[in-house]
């Protein structure tokens, strides 16, 4: 709260220099401010449901450089995704878009979130990954709060490849950029209920409500917007032992306040702030093997399984705009807190609780200068953070207690050019400089003795971006090599010493080659790329010989990943779009050499993965789908997405099998009011969202059944 309260005090005083400021322009300009404020025409925005961000024939805009550009003539393989896009194809999550994006895949199982593009995955143990995801320009810095709800949000633009030029740390393979829709002179009100059913024994069910109103508080001049939605279901898994139907439930609210000033033609002041809050059961995870077996979406559970969890991302940017070049800053401010205990080995027998308590706190500032009219597209800038980490974690039968103290600061500079040498080609050139500090501090207690850890790192990076440009008259053609890394950490739950506490970056280098094209009239969109990426120092769980049961995350292995991806969309008839998306990856391991105990012999076997699979990498992922709009708001629509074959583990084990889910909806869009029913999981295709091996056996999280529902709006 107190943190809250000197955000809330920073933002008032930086509000007040602003204004200040502001009148001393305007008494220092040779022409005073248009009374209607040139900035707000220039920025307004259009109201979803009159005239959607993207309809086939219309550009997209897009911010994946840092400025505006045409998503067409953006030298990036990327999806984009706008409000309506999100409404249309019931996306709510990120796992959502997952499967509406080429070489994307997201594991959101009951562990944490796992985000893989092109083949990089983060390790379910670690508290970053490589994919950055941003909300109004602020990272949300660990994986386990990177699930968000997607609540007022104008676009989602899904970025591929390292993008640590313009983004820094862990956004070796990706980042993914969630902007909100600011609130603007239009009032808005909207509301809605959803109710859906999963289609298993019990037939439990879960109820949506969402409420936003936005619109402005002085005309031209401040604006305001809020947005509610709140979640509840009993889940669709039952615990055996004692009769509890609530195994999976899902209790979630998420908020979202902005306020926008515009207090003269050049300046525009955004504050966001969004929350998020759930209280949860925690038991997902079954056998599916050896004597503790159960069926599908069955638990067998004495102890306890819950879990909570809350977080914001708060945002203050603001931006003014001179005659050539225009100025932003972007202040952030994120918390998160998650707590949890569960059954320890996931049966019915007594042997204690995992228990993980994770508290952390960041503050970044981003300060960039770029260019508005040179024909020499331009950005210069420097960023700053500050983030702190409490981790305990404890495996209350092994008496073994863990409490982290992480402490991860540092700065950068960065910068891009794209001089032009022709009225078609030009060069994207990149490069960020950017310093990290680690600092690690651990009580280990084990049994009844006391152990102490620390560390520290320092770390230096050097990140640059090369892209050469061909523009067409509808397109562009480009050629692309960049550097990426995933940033070193903490081994909260596994270090044995000083040496194992901290584990080093992880680097990849990517190469690309891609084209982008609208034609027919802007009727139809089409693009594809090629990309290898080779990936050094790579993250992976390593057994330690000599240390019985004890593990770390090391730098040991190294690894590539090449593949294909293509996008078509079409407006074939009046009302009748297509679209279709696929991807195929390859990421084979170069070099990875683990070991494990082998209770019979009583000493230590080594395995070499070489030539294996990464572990999370779906072969390919596919999708396709059609919507028909009725001239008199009737519409019909439907998708199927597919998800090729891979491993969850680096030893190749435990395959995950092909599956496809086809998807449904039909309803009625009018002016006002909207009626959907819609089906997810059509023909109830069966799949796991994760497996481990729990001793000699097999741990699986099942993914959801066949899910049926009914969503009612009004909009105004």
């Amino acid at each position: 709260m107190n943190k809250c309260i000197i955000v809330i005090i920073c933002s008032i005083t930086f509000f007040d220099f602003i204004c200040a400021f502001n009148v001393y322009a305007a008494e220092k300009s040779d022409s005073p401010p248009d009374s209607e404020t040139v900035f707000a025409q220039k920025h307004e925005q259009k109201e979803s449901y009159d005239v959607p961000d993207v309809l086939i024939g219309q550009e997209m805009i897009v911010t994946a450089q840092k400025y505006e550009q045409e998503e067409s003539k953006t030298p990036i393989s990327m999806d984009v995704f706008s409000d309506a896009d999100l409404d249309e194809k019931n996306i709510v999550t990120l796992k959502d878009i997952s499967l509406f994006s080429s070489n994307v895949h997201v594991k959101a199982d009951n562990v944490g979130n796992s985000t893989v593009i092109r083949g990089l995955a983060p390790l379910t143990a670690t508290l970053a990954g490589p994919v950055g995801i941003f909300i109004d320009g602020v990272a949300m810095p660990t994986v386990f709060m990177q699930q968000p709800e997607l609540i007022d949000v104008l676009r989602v633009e899904v970025l591929k490849g390292p993008q640590g030029t313009l983004y820094g740390k862990n956004s070796e393979s990706g980042v993914i950029n969630i902007i909100s829709r600011k609130p603007d002179n239009n009032l808005r009100i909207g509301a809605g209920v959803e109710y859906y059913m999963y289609d298993v024994d019990s037939d439990p069910y879960g109820m949506k409500y969402k409420l936003n109103v936005g619109g402005p508080i002085v005309k031209d001049k401040f604006y305001a917007s809020f947005g509610l939605i709140t979640n509840q279901t009993d889940g669709y898994f039952t615990n055996w032992y004692n009769g509890d139907d609530k195994a999976g439930e899902l209790d979630r609210k998420d908020i979202s306040v902005k306020l926008r000033a515009i207090p003269s033609n050049n300046t525009e002041i955004y504050i966001t702030s969004y929350y998020f809050d759930a209280d949860d059961a925690k038991g997902k995870f079954r056998y599916i093997e050896g004597p503790s077996a159960t069926p599908e979406y069955t638990i067998n559970y004495n102890d306890e399984y819950t879990q909570n969890y809350s977080g914001s991302v708060n945002s203050l940017s603001f931006t003014y705009d001179f005659d050539t070049v225009q100025l932003t800053s972007i202040t952030g401010y994120t918390d998160y807190e998650r707590y949890f205990k569960k059954d320890f080995d996931g049966t019915a027998a007594s042997r204690g609780f995992s228990v993980f308590d994770l508290n952390n706190s960041s503050y970044s500032e981003e300060i960039r200068l770029s260019s508005k009219k040179s024909k020499t597209k331009w950005l210069t800038g420097l960023y700053g953070f500050k983030e702190d980490t409490d981790v305990l974690f404890e495996k209350t039968f092994m008496r073994d207690k863990r409490v982290s103290d992480i402490s991860t600061k540092g700065y950068a500079f960065f910068g891009q050019i794209s001089p032009r040498f022709s009225e078609n080609f030009y060069i994207d050139i990149g490069l960020r400089l950017e310093n990290t500090e680690l600092d690690v501090d651990m009580d280990r207690v084990y049994r009844t003795t006391l152990y102490k850890y620390s560390e520290t790192e320092d770390y230096f990076q050097v990140l640059p971006k090369v892209s050469l440009n061909y523009e067409l008259e509808d397109g562009i053609i480009y050629l692309s090599a960049a550097k990426g890394y995933l940033a070193g950490g903490a081994n909260y739950n596994l270090a044995y010493s000083d040496e194992s506490l901290i584990y080093d970056e992880e680097k990849s280098f990517n190469y690309e080659i891609g084209f982008k094209t609208v034609f027919g009239d802007g009727k139809y969109r089409l693009s594809g790329d090629l990309f290898y990426i080779d990936m050094k120092d790579k993250q992976v769980l390593q057994v330690l010989p000599g240390e019985m049961g004890s593990r770390k995350i090391d730098n040991a292995a190294s690894a590539h990943s090449y593949g294909v991806e293509m996008a078509f969309e079409a407006a074939v008839v009046s009302g009748l779009d297509f679209f279709a998306s696929a991807g195929v990856t390859k990421a084979e391991v170069d070099e990875w050499v683990d070991s494990a105990w082998d209770s019979s012999s009583g000493e230590y076997l080594y395995y070499d993965y070489s030539g294996n699979q990464l572990p999370s990498v779906p072969e390919y992922t596919f999708s396709t789908g059609m919507k028909y709009m009725h001239p008199k708001g009737f519409f019909i629509a439907g998708e199927a997405l597919a998800t090729g074959g891979f491993y969850h583990d680096g030893a190749n084990q435990l395959k995950e099998d092909a599956y496809t889910i086809f998807n449904a909806r039909a309803g009625y869009d009018g002016d006002k009011i909207i009626v959907t029913l819609w089906c997810e999981n059509l023909f109830d295709k069966r799949y796991t969202e994760s497996q481990t091996k729990w001793g000699p056996f097999t741990v699986v999280e099942d993914a959801p059944p066949r899910t049926f529902g009914i969503n009612i709006g009004y909009r105004y």
